[in-house]
């Protein structure tokens, strides 16, 4: 296919993976080791559970290391609550709810530390500030279009972009909507060349911003805050929709991994993994995924390696990315029957929050859940 390369590895390097990790802070250089079939790397451990089952909340890492999280849904219904995880004390704080009850809303984390949340279906054009400080949530002015399942990131300069996403009706769009912490205010950005309905999204190393697939879209765009303008880029080779909550991961090199997801609509899973380079802007194939994926929990994990666990419709399996050798590693089984949905979120020190989302339970149903499961490299 044109513009997709596949690279090849030599049969030793299969056998055999050694490779140091350089991991986060407060944690020792370790080496990783694959030696053939049936060896796994890294560790999870089930932590105490979240205070109410959520699907499709949002979490972020906080300027501190803790970790917020709100909204979502347990059995049908949206929450406002929200709750902090303290990774040294390993337990969780309920804090301020949010304004209204919400779920597959945005949340990022400001350069003065306080988090910004907005959108979510059932919340309309509410927007919010958290105050890590006092624990509570201050509204303010409101988004210009309502919309849920947005793409969002903050920019270099401070301001924070959500892209795409749902209209109120359930329509695809393709605008962009930027708020501004210094002014306070929102305006409407230049939209996106394509609509996009939970685009990856990611800050390349030159300040642009890439949005990429999403459901119904192979489209990638880069945009240009100093000029507010899009351009379109070397497309994807099909649909590319990881799922709620997910993104694709940017690993030290630079390369953008976009792995598994599903390639028709909300179907047509795929096994494949794909990179993008930021310098040329052109997708290579990585080796592929132990199965076909969606909604599997992707994050970054000990500073240089893929994280992908569960997937839809429940699975405990889960692998980690090797860059070097260009092979997924298995990890040892998930302390659950199964996962789908959950959110990831790095902490400080390179491991893994993966929380939430659904599990299946005793009866072999997937039910939302408040697990809290964490990985580490080792």
């Amino acid at each position: 296919m044109k513009g997709l390369s596949r690279t090849r590895i030599a049969a030793s390097s299969i056998l055999l993976v050694a490779t140091t990790l350089a991991v986060g802070q407060g944690m020792s250089d370790a080496s990783v080791t694959v030696t053939g079939a049936g060896t796994t790397v890294g560790s999870w451990t089930r932590l105490s559970a979240m205070h109410s089952p959520r699907l499709a909340g949002a979490a972020v890492r906080l300027a501190d290391g803790r970790v917020l999280v709100s909204g979502g849904r347990a059995g049908e219904v949206s929450t406002d609550s929200a709750e902090i995880f303290d990774p040294v004390a390993k337990e969780w704080t309920v804090t301020g709810s949010l304004p209204v009850a919400t779920r597959t809303h945005s949340m990022v984390l400001l350069k003065s530390g306080r988090v910004l949340a907005a959108g979510g279906e059932g919340a309309g054009t509410t927007a919010a500030l958290y105050l890590p400080a006092t624990g509570v949530w201050k509204q303010i002015s409101p988004m210009p279009r309502a919309r849920f399942s947005m793409a969002s990131t903050r920019l270099p300069d401070g301001r924070v972009m959500f892209a795409g996403g749902y209209d109120a009706n359930f329509g695809y769009t393709n605008d962009v909507q930027i708020y501004s912490p210094t002014t306070r205010s929102w305006r409407l950005a230049a939209p996106m060349p394509t609509d996009s309905i939970d685009g990856l999204i990611t800050v390349t190393k030159y300040g642009k911003v890439v949005v990429t697939g999403g459901l119904a879209s192979a489209g990638v765009s880069v945009y240009n805050p100093a000029t507010n303008t899009w351009k379109s880029a070397p497309a994807l080779p099909s649909q590319r929709w990881l799922g709620n909550n997910q993104n694709g991961v940017v690993l030290p090199d630079g390369r953008f991994v976009v792995p598994g997801g599903a390639t028709e609509g909300t179907a047509g899973w795929t096994d494949q993994a794909l990179a993008r380079d930021p310098s040329t802007g052109r997708w290579s194939e990585l080796s592929r995924l132990p199965a076909p994926s969606v909604h599997a929990a992707v994050a970054l994990a000990g500073g240089r390696f893929v994280l992908h666990a569960g997937r839809y419709p429940g699975s405990a399996e889960a692998s980690v990315y090797l860059p070097r050798a260009d092979r997924w590693a298995p990890t040892p089984l998930m302390p659950t029957r199964g996962l789908a949905y959950g959110n990831p979120v790095t902490l400080a020190d390179g491991s893994v929050l993966v929380l939430g989302g659904q599990e299946i339970d005793e009866f072999g149903a997937l039910v939302d859940t408040d697990a809290v499961l964490l990985f580490r490299m080792h």
